[in-house]
């Protein structure tokens, strides 16, 4: 089941009418429930109910307006603080209402890929995983029973072999919406918590060889899936977790984790066909991560060419839209500066 963001009872609200008053949109909202407080700086504000469940209807609602004027209300998100970005008060990111065709998932089986996965089924699309997931219990009754095997070949890649047989049977013509997403571990070996990492040449090793399969999983799949990907004109996306936020991290183990590098070599990338692009986690939430890289998923490949053109190749840090930003109330306790989006 994917998880839940926490629910709150804001919705900020944006295009109102100039000379708007608190009370004014205090009455007006208050037919979706009772308002504890309300807030109104130039065009934009916010308003706080006395209940989350109002909160969810006024997001919810269509044609709103307000002395004649069309209003829009976003709902709230909770404050995100994991030290890795300042806390700061969210909106909701919007999702294209087109639903995607087929997904296909791979890698590490991770929180966020668990609730991206539900998300996307959901919206009605076609979505084939494939994980690698080790069981953290030993069941002897089980392994007792199977055969341990080494594989002189490239045998492994025959599930995604037979999950990429899977996704070429939904479409046999038109023009499919398709994307591909491998997801890294979020359980990264570091070295920072070694006392000595120079001279355990051993302990080092092996948290630098753990790392560097992550590497050689990311090159699998474009090179597994590239007749997919350039049939169906697919996007292939890297989902990184938080702790790749550059390209060559100070951690010794960490920087032979070559993901970004690899969005970077842009391998698929041929003519209008074959994007890839990383998906760069800026937050230890799963439930938000996972709003917001399937709201990006699906504004990429939704998008035109020019737009994956340009973000091919990249690394696209995923946040919450700043309230500020969205309906241009001032900084306060709870709504601070806002944080730029960027790709690189």
């Amino acid at each position: 089941m994917a998880l839940q963001v926490a629910a709150t009872s804001r919705v900020y609200v944006r295009g109102l009418p100039e000379g708007t008053t608190e009370k004014a949109i205090s009455d007006y909202f208050g037919k979706f429930g009772g308002v504890a407080n309300a807030y109104v700086e130039q065009t934009g504000g916010f308003v706080e109910f006395k209940d989350s469940s109002s909160a969810e209807k006024a997001a919810a609602a269509k044609d709103l307006a307000l002395q004649g004027k069309p209003i829009e209300a976003k709902r709230s998100m909770p404050t995100v603080g994991a030290g890795l970005m300042p806390a700061q008060a969210f909106v909701e990111p919007s999702v294209p209402e087109t639903a995607l065709d087929v997904v296909v998932i791979r890698g590490a089986c991770t929180g966020t890929a668990i609730s991206m996965a539900a998300m996307i089924a959901q919206a009605k699309t076609t979505v084939l995983v494939i994980w690698d997931r080790a069981s953290p219990v030993q069941e002897t009754s089980v392994s007792g029973a199977l055969e341990k095997r080494v594989y002189a070949t490239l045998e492994e890649e025959r599930p995604d072999q037979l999950v990429m047989g899977k996704a070429f049977e939904f479409f046999g013509s038109g023009s499919p919406k398709c994307a591909l997403l491998h997801v890294q571990d979020d359980k990264i070996c570091e070295t920072k918590n070694m006392d000595k990492p120079f001279t355990d040449a051993e302990g080092t090793a092996k948290k630098i060889a753990g790392n560097h399969i992550e590497t050689t999983n990311g090159c699998y799949a474009a090179a597994i899936y590239q007749p997919w990907v350039h049939a169906y004109r697919a996007v292939l996306f890297f989902l990184v977790p938080p702790a790749m936020l550059h390209d060559w991290p100070d951690d010794l183990g960490v920087s032979m984790t070559g993901t970004r590098r690899l969005v970077k070599a842009d391998c698929l990338h041929w003519g209008a066909q074959g994007w890839s692009v990383g998906l760069q986690l800026t937050t230890d939430s799963a439930p938000m991560n996972a709003r917001l890289a399937v709201a990006s998923m699906s504004t990429i490949v939704n998008g035109d060419d020019d737009m994956k053109n340009k973000l091919s190749g990249k690394n696209v840090k995923l946040m919450m839209p700043p309230a500020r930003g969205w309906c241009n109330v001032k900084a306060s306790a709870a709504i601070q500066a806002p944080l730029g989006i960027k790709a690189n």
